[in-house]
């Protein structure tokens, strides 16, 4: 392991195995990476199981789910005030339209909601990408039986502009699903279709491929133009910690994964904690 010299957050430079699944316009584009086999302890029916759980409309509820060593506690719970803490991140997702910065807000105040309801630890990280093919990824990382198995999910920008805020719950839901489950199941099979029940996860987002999201012209028409404004102030960013990004470069999925080496750049600050 190296360290890089940076400014805070530093960068350090391992390699590790990894495993990845990402939703996208075409899934067969972006096909998970190979990890060792993780070590896992499986239902019956080889997928996730829902246990002692409430009726899926009642204020608070519960579901046991079977996860590998990085999916957490594998408990699912919603909170006495969860229609309430959703109710306040839509309405202020629906008051700043094409506002990235606040959608980034947002946006980890979604995470870090769902992210505890659904069981994940906090060595989890919620990363932002700027792709257009795919909308979320999921990596599942980890240097060998010894080290902890550990993931973040990465949110494409265009999502986090998108007018719809179900979109952005849908998409989060889905990748957290992905999470639970593990490298066991890359792909979107039983398994991972049960998690997403079991997470509420929307129908339109519990399937392999996305295409409706792109099947809006003026969206989409909309993106093209939030990028011109980034490339006129200098805020658009392809690669590196230098220059004026809206989001934390440091939380860019290209600055924290090279996709040619499969090096992780893992980000920590002044204090030692991991940033990313």
């Amino acid at each position: 392991m190296t360290t890089a010299a940076s400014s805070s957050p530093r960068a350090i430079v391992a390699a590790a195995a990894r495993s990845t699944t990402a939703t996208s316009r075409d899934v067969a584009s972006r096909r998970a990476r190979p990890r060792a086999a993780p070590r896992l302890s499986r239902s019956s029916d080889a997928g996730a199981v829902a246990a002692r759980a409430s009726s899926p409309s009642s204020s608070s509820s519960s579901s046991s789910l079977t996860s590998w060593p990085g999916g957490g506690s594998g408990v699912v719970t919603n909170p006495p005030d969860h229609a309430v803490v959703l109710a306040s991140l839509r309405a202020r997702w629906d008051a700043s339209p094409w506002d990235l910065a606040t959608r980034w807000v947002v946006t980890n105040d979604l995470w870090d909601h769902e992210r505890a309801r659904c069981g994940l630890s906090t060595e989890w990280r919620l990363g932002w990408t700027n792709t257009k093919s795919y909308v979320g990824i999921t990596y599942m990382w980890g240097a060998g039986d010894d080290e902890p198995s550990l993931g973040e999910i990465f949110l494409s920008k265009y999502l986090m502009l998108d007018p719809s805020f179900d979109n952005a719950l849908g998409c989060l839901r889905h990748e957290i699903a992905h999470a639970i489950v593990g490298p066991s199941d890359p792909g979107h099979g039983a398994a991972w279709r049960n998690v997403c029940e079991a997470v509420e996860c929307d129908e339109a987002w519990a399937t392999d491929t996305t295409k409706a999201f792109y099947d809006r012209p003026l969206v989409v028409l909309g993106w093209s133009a939030h990028d011109a404004k980034e490339i006129a102030a200098g805020t658009y960013v392809v690669r590196g910690l230098e220059g004026k990004s809206t989001l934390p470069p440091e939380k860019f999925e290209r600055n924290v994964w090279d996709k040619v080496t499969g090096e992780r750049t893992t980000y920590v600050a002044e204090d030692g904690v991991r940033v990313m």
